[in-house]
């Protein structure tokens, strides 16, 4: 009997472990540790001031560094070591002349070559680049209070609509619109079901308008599925790419921020209830009071109080893009509106006021350090006259510091909390322990892969050699995979990757073992291959999918690393079928007529 497969089986064996290769050897070019410079009061940062400041500096802070530009006047420095970096960052930070500020980050160092043809490392867990872990709770209760809020917004929309309504009350979290006729209350119903998602229930002359549970789904879900896309956004804007961002539970929300390396600004960002809205400024004598409704807000340093209207005519919520600049030497926030009703609202309004003055009031949520109660704190960082009808685009002044700006600005592009948060556990891992965490996890593996290549070696001859390169094969498949699929490997990861190559090799076993009979039975050595190989299938297919639906289970029931485990002992199963059974099966036919002792060549 022939046992031979045609060209086609060792052109696709070739050519995808040369692509298992290619995809492999990216991984062996980690991340630089950068420092991004920033200005101070500057427009721009010269290179002659850089290089002076790095000269005056201690030898061993910039040994060996690389200042690199970005284009632009956009200046990075470039280190062999996160300590070094860290002290070079504490350096310029810290220095007397304060013209700098140094952002620590990690840079992605794959050859341009690689980069061409889409192989991009793996991203590395918690456990192995170091970071931080938290997990935050979810305040459902306290979001509840900020109903209003959701009603002054669903009031703006309603007024674009130019509702003929005499009167209009935010109470007990419903908005009430009242008409002059119950006929009137019936048209403004009819219009707003076909413009606004909305609830509203109708009693002689008034209507009761509440959000539409519907669209809004039950309260709980919908908050975290707001907070949940809130901090997803804010983490994208710290660069963090590798996040790992999980629910857990009812109230509960794991992040993992891998690499991070300033953690304080990190967890200030995430947990930030920061918010900008917008309000006429109704006078600016605190002791009259103009409307019962309005709110007396104090203004930025002491300057004195203003009554505004308690109805915004613009949130934050409506701002869709932001960015920190500089003017005349003034930090400032560019922001451009979304376009929508939001907009078209805050236009007629900034018209109608127009020559007036307009409070933009920061709000944050703070809680007491005793009681843990909440509270709403305004300020109003500037009041400006209102020379036009505002659009589109405009700025906003009386940041009291580049840094602000660029934290404010921040918060606008990611949106608002839906509700407060609490980090109610933390856990930090140095990048040092994640170093020793790779080297072990690396260790293990190369240290189970030599002991299994010298056993199937010694054991079962050349069949233990093909098992090797099967095995080899294996490998390269799996870190092909992995990065194909944009995977986060972690320690759990990596035991998995040692599990496949002992289930790996168990199929060889068997295999050789199956062929060892077939010889012995006296079957003609080109059968007795083909039958071991057919006899053996069976047994390791079984092996394999018992083992498949543990890890799906686990997929399913785990959360974090036991998800990475999972995932990576399932792409491992795969990838053994493949090789065990089918790459030792081809290199075995195109060697097989070269084969003159088949027992000899399986160590009987």
């Amino acid at each position: 009997m022939n046992f031979t497969h045609p060209r086609a089986h060792y052109t696709f064996l070739i050519l995808s472990f040369v692509i298992g290769v290619l995809y492999t050897i990216v991984n062996f070019y980690p991340d630089v540790p950068i420092l991004t410079l920033h200005p101070v009061g500057e427009d721009h940062l010269s290179e002659m001031s850089i290089r002076q400041m790095i000269n005056k500096a201690p030898s061993k802070l910039f040994n060996q560094s690389q200042l690199l530009s970005d284009g632009d006047n956009q200046w990075r420095i470039q280190f062999n070591s996160i300590d070094q970096q860290m002290q070079a960052k504490d350096y310029l930070n810290n220095h007397p002349a304060g013209t700098i500020t140094a952002s620590p980050n990690l840079r992605a160092n794959t050859p341009a070559w690689l980069t061409m043809i889409g192989a991009v490392p793996m991203k590395l867990g918690l456990d192995l680049r170091g970071g931080v872990h938290l997990t935050l709770n979810v305040d459902i209760e306290h979001s509840s209070k900020g109903e209003q809020n959701d009603n002054t917004a669903l009031l703006r929309s309603i007024q674009s609509l130019d509702l003929d309504y005499d009167h209009a009350e935010i109470r007990d979290g419903k908005l009430y619109l009242e008409f002059d006729s119950a006929t009137t209350a019936l048209a403004a119903r009819d219009q707003l079901a076909k413009n606004i998602s909305v609830d509203a229930a109708q009693l002689k002359n008034v209507l009761t308008i509440t959000q539409n549970q519907t669209a809004k789904g039950d309260h709980t879900e919908y908050i975290m599925q707001r907070t949940l896309e809130s901090i997803h956004r804010r983490v994208n804007e710290l660069g963090l790419s590798e996040a790992i961002i999980q629910r857990q539970g009812k109230t509960h929300i794991n992040i993992d921020l891998p690499g991070i390396q300033d953690i304080a600004r990190a967890k200030s960002i995430i947990g930030n209830t920061a918010t900008l809205s917008f309000h006429i400024v109704k006078s600016f004598d605190p002791a009259q009071l103009t409307d019962s409704t309005d709110q007396l807000i104090p203004m930025r340093d002491n300057l004195g109080e203003l009554w505004v209207d308690s109805q915004s005519v613009l949130t934050g919520d409506a701002i869709t893009y932001a960015i920190s600049s500089n003017e005349q030497g003034k930090p400032i926030i560019q922001v451009q509106l979304n376009g929508g009703v939001a907009e078209e609202s805050f236009y007629q309004a900034t018209g109608k006021h127009k020559g007036q003055h307009m409070a933009i009031v920061y709000q944050e949520t703070q809680q007491n350090a005793h009681t843990k109660e909440r509270s709403v704190k305004k300020t109003i960082i500037s009041a400006p006259r209102i020379n036009q009808a505002l659009r589109g685009q405009f700025v906003i002044e009386g940041m009291q510091s580049a840094s602000e700006a660029d934290t404010i600005a921040l918060l606008l592009r990611s949106g608002s909390l839906a509700a407060p948060i609490d980090i109610v556990h933390e856990t930090t891992v140095g990048p040092s322990l994640g170093e020793d965490n790779i080297q072990k996890g690396l260790l293990s593996i190369a240290l189970g892969l030599i002991v299994v290549i010298v056993f199937m070696g010694a054991y079962y001859r050349l069949f233990g050699l093909i098992a090797n390169m099967g095995l080899l094969y294996n490998l390269v498949l799996i870190m092909m995979c992995l990065s194909f699929l944009d995977a986060t490997i972690s320690l759990p990861s990596m035991a998995a990757i040692v599990l496949t190559v002992g289930m790996a090799v168990d199929a060889n076993v068997l295999i050789n073992e199956r062929i060892r009979e077939e010889i012995r039975s006296g079957t003609p050595h080109q059968k007795a291959i083909s039958l071991g190989y057919d006899k053996a299938f069976a047994t390791i297919l079984d092996a394999n999918v018992t083992t498949f639906i543990v890890s799906i289970v686990l997929y399913g029931l785990g959360s974090g690393m036991i998800k990475g485990f999972a995932i990576t002992l399932i792409i491992g199963l795969f990838c053994s079928m493949l090789s065990a059974v089918y790459a030792t099966q081809v290199i075995t036919s195109a060697i097989q007529s070269r084969i003159t002792n088949l027992p000899k060549a399986l160590g009987i």
